[in-house]
């Protein structure tokens, strides 16, 4: 899977045997969507693209996983933090994962690397590499109690008023 900055930064990467190396495999399937194709602005990353087209197949992912991408995101505590092309590419990567035996997203963005890593899913970073998982959870102001980022209340108590607290994991 192939995301903005993937067309953007690293180019000569995917178009070299690094990419198959780096990942472990004899042959690759390289997939994006059609929002990574319309915010490529500049003529060099349109370019990029064209010259991969032959090996890149652009695809929509189903509501289904789009719901699963939120889902995921709400998980680690980063929902309304990536982008509708983030989420479509995160998305068309959970429904490809069900055809084939290893999925990978090349991707500089950390959150949604971030998400990636919780989710089961490679990544292939070029520059930009995530070094720890964070978890993002509302801790209550009054009883404590940590919950999910997608309530507005506390479970525990009603409370409205709470922070956020950030679970740092070492990846790697």
């Amino acid at each position: 899977m192939l995301d903005t900055s993937a067309l953007i930064r690293g180019f000569e990467f995917l178009n070299d045997d690094a990419l198959r190396k780096t990942v472990g495999a004899e042959k690759i399937f390289l997939f994006t969507t059609e929002s990574v194709v319309r915010e490529l602005r500049y003529e060099r990353s349109k370019m990029h693209l064209n010259l991969l087209l032959s090996r890149v197949t652009v695809l929509e992912p189903r509501r289904k996983y789009l719901d699963l991408a939120k889902r995921g995101t709400s998980d680690t505590g980063l929902s309304g933090e990536l982008s509708n092309t983030d989420l479509d590419v995160l998305a068309l990567a959970l429904e490809l994962k069900g055809r084939y035996s290893q999925v990978y997203i090349a991707t500089d963005d950390i959150k949604l690397q971030n998400v990636c890593v919780s989710l089961g899913i490679g990544v292939v970073a070029f520059r930009k590499k995530l070094r720890y998982l964070i978890y993002r959870r509302k801790k209550c102001a009054f009883c404590g109690v940590e919950f999910e980022d997608k309530y507005d209340e506390c479970p525990n108590c009603g409370s409205r008023k709470f922070y956020y607290v950030k679970k740092k994991i070492r990846v790697r």
